[in-house]
């Protein structure tokens, strides 16, 4: 390597840097009450590393919690450092830099939406739980991977015998199915949306082909229930929002029974209709 290529790589790096620290300052309400996180590179087909700057406006939380909550987006932490604090930060926080391990390649702004979730927990807006590692995995955003654990929730209620990891484990089994799920309910009940009948024709039709390339009887039945969630919901409150554009903390959801595709609690009896609500923590669901 010449010593010029050497510098332009240090010199790039160092930009990379200094862009992700302006991240880390944007916004109206800097200095942050709770921590942001930002990553140094976008997604790279075959990439097993990824690198994030954290910062925390009150000191680190344990090494182990944060591990632990990174794990379930599905980033193993490899390293961590303690950074000096630049010019501009609050004197009470803390500055890392993490080195990740990374299970699933990601989609295109997967990482970026990875920093929303992780963002939105700290927030209470997220339980970050088996279902976040769909957000690097899809690329879907945390509020789509809320509404996936919704769906979830609902079909264990209603019937289907299979554990939260095992539907998670099922979906990242056959790439795209979530993202193929939000798309398929956004088409239904996305306000004002364009040509509606056509956007939901082609979205059913992409959801169905991942129906088809089921292998198993398992993840058939829990492709297929998760599918019918959104083909049985007939009104949903999940695009509305209060005076502040805010969406609601709970998801209301009322679906025709009759076409859920998981086994009902008591053979033979089916009610007409069923409301679903989902809240965030601690609130309840039922």
């Amino acid at each position: 390597m010449t010593p010029y290529t050497s510098n332009a790589i240090a010199h790039s790096a160092q930009s990379g840097v200094a862009l992700a620290l302006d991240r880390l300052r944007s916004g109206p309400d800097f200095p942050v009450e709770t921590p942001k996180m930002t990553f140094l590179q976008s997604p790279r087909p075959g990439a097993s590393s990824a690198e994030a700057f954290v910062l925390w406006p009150a000191g680190a939380p344990l090494l182990s919690d944060v591990t632990a909550t990174f794990g379930r987006f599905g980033f193993k932490v490899a390293d961590r450092a303690h950074l000096p604090l630049p010019s501009g930060f609050p004197p009470e926080a803390s500055l890392h830099r993490f080195t990740f391990q990374v299970s699933h390649t990601g989609a295109d702004g997967s990482y970026e939406r990875v920093s929303d979730a992780f963002e939105a927990a700290h927030t209470g807006d997220f339980e970050v739980d088996d279902y976040s590692v769909l957000v690097l995995a899809e690329g879907i955003s945390w509020r789509e991977a809320v509404l996936v654990r919704a769906a979830s929730r609902f079909l264990r209620q209603a019937g289907l015998s299979f554990s939260h990891t095992y539907v998670v484990d099922t979906m990242l089994r056959h790439s795209g199915f979530a993202r193929a799920f939000v798309t398929y309910f956004a088409a239904r009940f996305e306000p004002a949306a364009p040509n509606r009948d056509d956007r939901v024709h082609q979205a059913h039709s992409a959801l169905t082909a991942h129906l088809d390339r089921a292998v198993t009887v398992d993840d058939d039945r829990t492709l297929r229930a998760l599918a019918s969630f959104v083909t049985a919901c007939v009104r949903t409150n999940w695009y509305q929002t209060d005076a502040a554009g805010t969406p609601k903390p709970y998801a209301s959801f009322m679906l025709d029974s009759a076409q859920l595709a998981a086994e009902p609690k008591v053979a033979g009896i089916v009610p007409l209709r069923e409301i679903y609500i989902h809240s965030r923590p601690p609130r309840r669901h039922g």
